[in-house]
């Protein structure tokens, strides 16, 4: 036997690696806060939109109430002007108290029935 023949020859074989586990995915904590900020931010976003529709709302009643009242004040302001007046004096004293001048002429309307 020649030396090539005696050596045994030497087979190497595959390696067997060991089974592995099945790999669970985790989230990672930074993508989690990642999400709870986007939600955090838009629910931030949809509270200020309702309140401003609110505001604004209120701020268009408060104007028509504001228009109201300076309407009101001008008619006020025109009537105290006119009440230091003579003829606005004598207006108010023949409407409403009744009073006459002596030389005014009192017409009574006499309403007749039909006759049948």
């Amino acid at each position: 036997m020649n030396a090539a023949q005696a050596m045994p020859k030497i087979i190497s074989f595959p390696k067997q690696r060991a089974p592995q586990k099945k790999y669970k995915r985790r989230v990672p904590v930074v993508l989690c806060c990642l999400c709870f900020l986007v939600a955090y931010f838009i629910y931030s976003y949809i509270m200020q939109e309702m309140e401003l529709r609110q505001l604004r709302h209120q701020e268009a009643l408060l104007k028509d109430a504001y228009n109201a009242l300076v309407l009101r004040q001008s008619g006020l302001n025109f009537e105290m002007k006119q009440l230091h007046t003579d003829d606005y004096i004598e207006r108010l004293a023949r409407d409403r108290l009744g009073l006459i001048k002596p030389k005014d002429t009192i017409m009574v309307p006499v309403y007749l029935a039909p006759n049948p």
